[in-house]
């Protein structure tokens, strides 16, 4: 079984690519169709949908899986896909691949049977097609008189002809303490009607029962013979294991290799991944492995995978992987937006249609390329709830300055976990015209805030002239660049009374009226 040859767990590396590519249509080809993992190493064989979180006690029973991807321009992950299971009897019943577009959306429908002895037997997996699933493969799993895997069919269905058609066959073989042994894979000959070899996987146990080695061959039909391909030398330092792949290329050649670290539970927390250069191992990515606590076990709640950034020298994160034990995750965002609702205001509005120990959103506003997120108003959720909800706030204090502004959300699980929406974007625009705003506040009694619009870069002066005509005050001047800016009039030192604000750029005049008290 999976669990007895890796990690107790699915790799996050291969876990996430799975699932992206079954999402996308990819595992829908022939192969992605095959019944059960072979070794993880050995990223090109197909996993088992119906078993792919069930096949480790880390996982097993998650209610839903969602993978991230990090967005660097904005320095936020965004959900990309999710994976929703249901369970009957203690058994997993179905399984829904979500992709969130603007909402999330079904690509795929896996569907089990089971035989008396609660043993999985059928997996059949249904892409989208229109308003229904169409068959797309389907794995069959036969068992030994020892209920073990002896025999795993997969096939690929036959649109045209409307039936199943044969595509890999494994079978399987064990030795006296149950370690399989021997996985020999055929290929089904459409037009000789047979199976014929394809590659076999000959795996090798130490006195523990810890699997040593891994070697995979490759049928050469020309000289009737198997043939080196790859292999895997599995290593347990302590607090690690280590994976060591390698090519056949006339003699065994590095190739890749991956480090697990162990925390105090024996269970990984970290992973490294390296790239064999021909004389050094060179960094390729990474993952960090957080845990939680679900009825008394513990169980992956979050992979969080980097690559290796050589040009920097340093760790970029990549993608995410979200499990929940208990709820769909995350909160269901099925709409957000932004809208410029006069002058320099922005309404934004959004709505979920699930939540689940939802606390409320964060709302986060950039003001400029250059300027970094900051929280602006804290709107409290329903916490969790099927019913869809409507969120409205307006923003009032959008920077004078600003011509682009972006919002996101940052959704707040009870627990403190946190989410971040995709982005938003308003155009304010830039200036067309001359323009010079009433100051504020107006009375004044020590200070006004100055605003204007210059449309293109000018020699500006802004100037303040009492009711006799004499300027009493010069609070700016000089050279400016288009678009908005804004300044402070100190006006303590002027009298009370009636004063006129004058603003001159190039061959134009704007002026408005000021009033200062003491």
């Amino acid at each position: 079984m999976l669990r007895s040859r890796t990690l107790s767990t699915v790799s996050p590396a291969l876990l996430l690519s799975l699932i992206l590519a079954f999402a996308v249509g990819l595992a829908a080809s022939p192969s992605a169709s095959q019944a059960q993992p072979t070794d993880l190493g050995f990223d090109d064989e197909g996993l088992n949908f119906c078993t792919i979180f069930q096949g480790s006690p880390r996982t097993e029973d998650a209610r839903s899986v969602v993978t991230d991807e990090w967005n660097a321009s904005n320095d936020s992950w965004e959900s990309q896909n999710r994976v929703i299971q249901s369970f009957e009897g203690g058994t997993l019943d179905s399984l829904f691949v979500q992709e969130l577009v603007d909402t999330w959306t079904d690509t795929s429908r896996v569907g089990t049977e089971y035989d008396s002895s609660d043993r999985l037997t059928l997996c059949t997996v249904k892409t989208k097609s229109g308003n229904g699933f169409q068959n797309t493969f389907r794995t069959d799993l036969r068992y030994d008189n020892a209920g073990r895997r002896d025999t795993v069919i997969a096939e690929i269905w036959n649109s045209d002809a409307g039936m199943w058609v044969d595509f890999r066959r494994s079978s399987f073989e064990y030795d006296s303490n149950g370690n399989d042994t021997l996985e020999v894979v055929e290929s089904w000959d459409i037009i000789n009607q047979t199976w014929e070899n394809f590659r076999r996987f000959q795996r090798m146990y130490n006195s523990q029962n810890r699997l040593d080695l891994v070697r995979r061959e490759s049928w050469n039909g020309n000289t009737s013979t198997w043939e080196n391909d790859q292999r895997i030398d599995v290593s347990y330092p302590s607090d690690s294991q280590v994976q060591t792949r390698q090519t056949w290329d006339g003699s065994w050649v590095n190739e890749e290799r991956q480090t697990a670290y162990l925390n105090g539970d024996t269970l990984p927390d970290s992973t490294l991944t390296e790239d064999w250069d021909g004389s050094n191992w060179i960094n390729n990515s990474r993952s960090d492995i957080f845990y939680t606590t679900h009825e008394s076990t513990q169980k992956i709640e979050r992979v969080v995978l980097q690559d290796w950034d050589d040009g920097n020298q340093e760790w970029r994160n990549d993608n995410r992987v979200r499990f929940s034990y208990t709820s769909i995750i995350p909160v269901e965002l099925a709409r957000f937006e932004a809208q410029r609702t006069g002058g320099s205001d922005v309404r934004l509005t959004w709505q979920t249609a699930s939540e689940t120990n939802n606390s409320g959103f964060a709302v986060q506003r950039q003001a400029g390329p250059s300027t970094s997120w900051r929280t602006i108003q804290f709107v409290e959720g329903a916490g969790t709830t099927s019913n869809p909800q409507t969120y409205q706030f307006t923003d009032q204090g959008v920077p004078y300055e600003a011509e682009t502004v972006h919002y996101r959300l940052k959704q707040i699980d009870l627990d403190g976990s946190t989410d971040l929406s995709k982005v938003v974007e308003v155009r304010l625009g830039a200036p067309t015209r001359l323009a010079l705003w009433a100051p504020f506040p107006n009375p004044a009694q020590n200070r006004a805030t100055v605003r204007y619009e210059l449309p293109e870069a000018t020699e500006v002066q802004i100037s303040v002239y009492d009711l006799l005509g004499r300027r009493v005050a010069t609070p700016g001047n000089g050279w400016k660049n288009a678009g908005r800016a804004q300044g402070q009039l100190r006006t303590q030192d002027l009298p009370s009374g009636t004063y006129f604000l004058r603003l001159q750029a190039a061959d134009q005049t704007r002026t408005k009226r000021l009033t200062v008290v003491k």
